[in-house]
């Protein structure tokens, strides 16, 4: 699911309940504000990973190339949900 229609399902949600529960009818100006709200929380979001354990010469034993691949696997993960990684 893309920012926006991420986006989108949460105001269809959230837009019927204020109608709802407090007779607020949220116009598409609101909407417009809301989105750039939105856009900018998800930009400012940044996940920093830890940095490779430094090996000792000669030491890439099979639990360190282990973490490698997990690393790469959450920052792939992270970055595929439209989130900053550092670094």
């Amino acid at each position: 699911m893309s920012d926006k229609e991420e986006f989108e399902a949460w105001w269809t949600l959230h837009s019927a309940m204020m109608s709802v529960m407090h007779s607020i009818d949220l116009g598409e100006a609101e909407k417009q504000f809301a989105l750039l709200a939105w856009q900018a929380s998800r930009a400012a979001l940044v996940v920093e990973l830890p940095k490779f354990p430094i090996p000792r010469r000669g030491s890439y034993s099979k639990a360190k190339l282990g973490w490698i691949e997990a690393y790469r696997s959450c920052r792939q993960s992270i970055e595929a949900a439209g989130i900053q990684v550092r670094p």
